[in-house]
């Protein structure tokens, strides 16, 4: 009897141990510490920013709102910095900028984010990398040649890493991301150590008489690996390439965070409803990232559903692949360290198969044996994409340790 009491409470014990390593991997930043920047200045002159007026004196204004918000821990409010092209050939223009500074030094290949807010249309495209200026024309809007967003590392006053919108946010050190709540960050990492970073806020001469532009700052911040590596990714993004025939509805539509959020029943949608290119080769990808490399043994769960069901051939399942890739420091790309298609990920799961087969979603599990820091679910030429009808729906995709 009392063998059998203590094997039954081994097996509680083993069950509560279980449920709080679930309850751990279920969020964000487990094995993570958030580190905030704490200090910030306004880089650009002061009081530039003024109305159009007829007579003199013009009320003059800032051209940074709110500085403080930037490094207030609650986070919910941001400042404004404003920027504007003038009346004519630069005359009366202003620009908005600031520097944040972090409490340490943030190592080279880390990390770091800016949460922002601008117009949506303009975030939208750029959230497509390098899709950004093909999305903005989409969007019907040129507001990629028009508003001017620069992001800057600094060591001291060393600047490592500078780039704009109108250059793309397209390199893998540079990127504009998505949280799971939809919020917006400008991701950077840079390859040599920084403790600073700046944006700056302006618009082109040619935008038009006296536009003004807005870019919202919420918070600067990085995280230092702790130690274990499970949970949802930090953020993510999308991106493709070829005769993509995106639609305003397809990007309206693809609620890219619910894949990353705590909603097991929402999720994101990769799909292009437009005239294809068949001629032209084509990839449309959604990408998630953590802020941390995984050790090796670490698995990859992705819980998805394709089109609606009645059309899973080998041809479709071939054309959809899982990525995942590590960065490399010395060329500052990520490099591909486990590639598989639906087709052979799905060769022994019977199960899941015939759920997908349905139009139900199925979680499929991804064990690289390599590290990894982010992932990728691919649509290829192969699909034809319009044959997928609903497109792929990503539920949940969560990373969880050797433990």
């Amino acid at each position: 009897m009392k063998k059998k009491t203590t094997i039954f409470k081994r097996r509680i014990v083993h069950v509560l141990a279980c449920l709080l390593l679930a309850v751990l991997c279920s969020t964000n930043f487990y094995g993570q510490t958030k580190k905030l920047a704490n200090q910030a200045t306004i880089i650009t002159p002061g009081n530039n920013r003024y109305d159009v007026c007829l007579l003199l004196p013009c009320n003059f204004k800032p051209t940074v709102d709110n500085l403080s918000y930037i490094t207030d821990t609650n986070q919910t409010n941001s400042a404004r910095l404003y920027g504007s092209p003038g009346l004519l050939l630069g005359l009366g223009s202003y620009k908005g900028g600031v520097e944040v500074t972090f409490p340490s030094t943030v190592p080279a290949n880390q990390w770091s984010y800016v949460q922002i807010n601008a117009d949506s249309s303009l975030l939208k495209a750029l959230l497509g990398g390098s899709l950004g200026n093909a999305l903005g024309n989409v969007l019907g809007a040129v507001l990629i040649g028009n508003q001017e967003i620069e992001v800057e590392a600094l060591m001291g006053s060393t600047s490592v890493l500078k780039r704009t919108n109108t250059q793309g946010f397209t390199t893998d050190n540079v990127k504009l991301l998505q949280g799971a709540g939809g919020e917006y960050y400008l991701a950077l990492k840079p390859n040599q150590n920084y403790n600073k970073i700046r944006i700056t806020n302006q618009s082109a001469s040619l935008a038009g008489l006296y536009s003004e532009y807005t870019l919202d700052v919420y918070s600067a911040f990085t995280y230092d690996d702790t130690g274990a590596d499970c949970g949802r990714p930090l953020a993510t993004s999308f991106d493709g390439s070829g005769g993509l025939g995106l639609q305003v509805a397809d990007l309206n539509n693809q609620y890219l965070g619910r894949a990353i959020d705590t909603d097991a029943n929402s999720y994101s949608l990769l799909k292009s409803s437009g005239v294809l290119d068949l001629s032209v080769a084509r990839s449309f990808s959604q990408y998630f990232y953590f802020a941390t490399t995984s050790p090796a043994e670490s698995t990859l769960n992705i819980k998805l559903a394709l089109g609606s069901g009645g059309v899973i051939n080998t041809d479709l399942l071939g054309g959809i692949e899982v990525i995942l890739t590590k960065w490399n420091p010395s060329t500052s790309q990520n490099d591909i360290v486990y590639r598989r298609s639906l087709q052979s990920g799905l060769l022994n799961n019977i199960n899941a198969l015939a759920l997908l087969q349905s139009g139900s979603a199925a979680t499929l599990t991804f064990a690289p044996g390599r590290e990894f820091d982010r992932a990728e679910v691919r649509l290829n030429s192969t699909v034809g994409l319009s044959v997928l009808g609903n497109g792929v729906r990503i539920y949940d995709v969560q990373r969880y340790d050797g433990s």
